[in-house]
């Protein structure tokens, strides 16, 4: 619906009548070039004296304490003036009589300039409060200052240092059309912005990775800060019309929560509840404030990481997380380079929608319906869980060693081990071909290779041995499967690891008096053989003894959702999970949000720039049967030199599933196009 230069609207939405008086929508778009410090939130960094520095995520506020009479804050930035001339600082409110910044180097004052109002200012750190301009030279710290009264404070929205002034292009003249994208946690935000570059206005004055901030309003509102992010891309464009030829310049970007895309984890987590990761993960391996973190109710057992997008870590607990109430599911965003990261549904949104939705459609759909989910996880699940269990008793929970020979015997040795406390030693006493330790599994604990396909252990033994070994693995039948191996008589550890199971069947003798097929399914005993050459005596060791490559795993499923729609299974295979709780989490947390069908809003409205996605908001249609409060996944804010501003809203009543997650763009992939399977890259 286009909305030209009138502030009278009457609508006849949703079958009533409303007369709608709307002021002329703005927007205002500041572009800070060649960006080389910049903090939008004074949250980490800086050192403050005589007084106190809050935020809120968005702003910082600096206050003189006690009995001073000014408070300053510090932080460490290198840079030279030569390249980055201009420091660029919005300042929002006063109550002290002035404020000040300065650059230093070595703690000597190189530049600096003082302010008794607020609004955006520049500081020319070549000139001014310079002693002899220019200054040509480094700078290692900058500072901000409040003087007054105790009590008194400066609240500042962003500090950047830039080797250009700030480029402001004109709402009425310049801005030809301007698309501002929010969402949350299924993709970062965006913007598309349109300018008229006549007279090669802005020809080669906008870079990609300058930084962007757009804020809308309508005449008599204040501005609303929709966006602030990265320029992507830089397009210029001409075109012949009636009017003659025109120029254009077209600016593309994502907001700052982009940087979780580019920056790789690799780390291990353990017992960890989930705003700790978050928080860490953004501390360490982003530029990003973690204030508008909140804390869940889930402890993650063990989460280890390989080059793995922080994005993909923060979806993953987001997804995963139980609130107080445990109830599944967190959302995500970066607002002005704090990440907020919240209970779905927490928030609402104060924007009432009564008689300014000039479009509003609703559809329930069953494609994701999905009630029994099973979720692997990397194959690296061993058998015992304890790798060293098995070798650190003679009667561990799981079975009991014996010798397989009359000339021989077992015993537990502390000097000899490789890992943990003890290791297992087999000693022939008495002249004999071959030494034989056995580890028998008791009663339904035998082990099967179909899903542990991978033996592992390590072996050392003494110089009267010839380096000839055998390991014999006997089913619940007494049927028998073997390989010989050497390893070195010189009494120093050698790990052996052998593929198991059906699928390796192949790798293995089967001895000739077996009776019937071996049962790979049902692992009774392990017999390592040491020969001797010819006969004698002497001793070797076995340490560090499991069963692995099974993947982890968790299986869930909601009975009353198979009665209502049919049984509708899915398998999710995630490479990133190395545990069963991990893949329990994500199990339940897709089962949540897949038992019943989606339910999708998609709304447009009278252009509001309070509207954000993340919040919830009140939706009333009688006739469709519509009177609920959705969640708002995503806005589209879209204005115009013509004077229409227009909201459409994604809104959805529970959130659906992911179908796939890739590292460098969120992209939904349609699960039932596929299969029932799919897996998460970018490990």
């Amino acid at each position: 619906m286009i909305f030209h230069k009138a502030v009278l609207f009457i609508l006849y939405p949703l079958r009533k009548w409303y007369v709608v008086s709307l002021g002329y929508p703005q927007c205002r778009v500041e572009i800070f070039r060649g960006v080389r410090h910049f903090d939008e939130a004074f949250a980490s960094g800086w050192t403050v004296n005589q007084g106190a520095l809050t935020t809120d995520g968005k702003i910082g506020t600096l206050t003189i304490a006690g009995t001073y009479v000014y408070a300053s804050m510090k932080k460490s930035w290198s840079f030279n003036t030569s390249t980055h001339r201009y420091a660029v600082i919005k300042c929002t409110d006063l109550t002290g009589s002035s404020w000040k910044f300065e650059a230093k180097l070595a703690g000597v004052v190189k530049s600096s300039k003082t302010f008794s109002d607020t609004g955006v200012k520049t500081v020319d750190l070549q000139n001014d409060g310079v002693a002899t301009p220019p200054y040509l030279g480094d700078i290692d710290e900058v500072v901000l200052t409040v003087n007054g009264t105790a009590g008194d404070a400066v609240k500042f929205d962003y500090l950047k240092t830039c080797e250009k002034t700030m480029l402001t292009p004109s709402d009425d003249l310049d801005v030809a059309e301007l698309n501002v994208h929010l969402a949350v946690t299924e993709e970062v935000g965006s913007v598309n912005c349109l300018l008229q570059n006549y007279e090669a206005k802005y020809t080669d004055q906008v870079s990609v990775g300058d930084l962007v901030e757009l804020a809308l309003s309508r005449t008599g509102e204040t501005f609303t800060k929709v966006f602030k992010g990265r320029v992507d891309a830089v397009a210029k464009r001409a075109e012949a019309t009636p009017r003659g030829q025109q120029h254009y310049l077209r600016l593309r970007g994502r907001d700052l929560g982009a940087e979780l895309f580019s920056r790789l984890v690799t780390k291990k987590y353990e017992n960890k509840e989930g705003s700790e990761i978050v928080k860490d993960v953004l501390a360490n391996y982003t530029p990003l404030s973690s204030v508008g973190v909140e804390t869940t109710n889930s402890t993650y057992a063990e989460e280890e990481y390989e080059n793995k997008p922080a994005w993909e870590i923060v979806k993953y607990i987001a997804e995963t997380a139980k609130d107080n109430g445990n109830v599944i599911g967190f959302d995500f965003k970066c607002e002005e380079g704090d990440v907020k990261f919240f209970p779905k549904g927490k928030y609402a949104n104060p924007v009432v929608l009564d008689g300014i939705i000039t479009l509003c459609e609703h559809e329930t759909a069953i494609e994701r319906v999905r009630n029994k989910i099973v979720v692997y996880g990397e194959a690296s699940k061993p058998n015992p869980l304890d790798r060293d269990a098995w070798t650190e008793s003679l009667t561990p929970t799981d079975g009991v060693w014996s010798s397989g020979t009359g000339t021989g015997s077992v015993s537990l040795d502390s000097a000899e081990k490789v890992v943990g406390s003890y290791c297992i030693r087999h000693s022939t006493t008495a002249p004999d071909y071959y030494g034989r330790a056995v580890f028998t599994l008791n009663s339904g604990k035998e082990v099967d290779c179909d899903l542990y396909p991978s033996l592992t252990f390590q072996m050392k033994e003494e110089s009267t041995f010839n380096g000839e070994v055998t390991i014999t693995l006997e089913d619940d039948a007494g049927m028998w499967v073997f390989q010989t191996f050497h390893i070195s008589n010189n009494k120093k550890w050698q790990l052996q690891t052998f593929m198991a199971g059906r699928k390796n069947s192949d790798q293995w003798t089967h001895s000739a008096g077996n009776s019937q097929p071996f049962n790979w399914q049902k692992i009774k005993k392990l017999l390592f053989d040491a020969h001797f050459a010819g006969t004698g005596t002497g001793a070797f060791w076995v340490d560090n003894l499991f069963f692995g490559k099974r993947r982890w795993s968790a299986a869930v499923e909601d009975s009353a959702s198979q009665s209502k729609y049919g049984v509708r299974e899915l398998a999710i295979v995630d490479e990133t999970l190395v545990s069963d709780d991990a893949c329990a989490k994500l199990a339940t947390a897709e089962l949540e949000f897949r038992k019943d069908p989606a339910e999708f809003l998609r709304v447009t409205a009278l252009g509001d720039a309070r509207i954000v996605a993340g919040e919830t908001i009140r939706v009333v249609s009688p006739n469709e049967s519509i009177d609920a409060d959705y969640r708002i996944q995503a806005v589209d804010h879209y204005i115009n030199d013509e004077g229409e501003f227009e909201t459409s809203m994604t809104l959805i009543a529970e959130p659906p599933r992911l179908a796939e997650i890739l590292s460098e763009t969120r992209r939904e992939v349609g699960v039932l196009m596929r299969g029932t399977a799919y897996g998460k890259l970018g490990r």
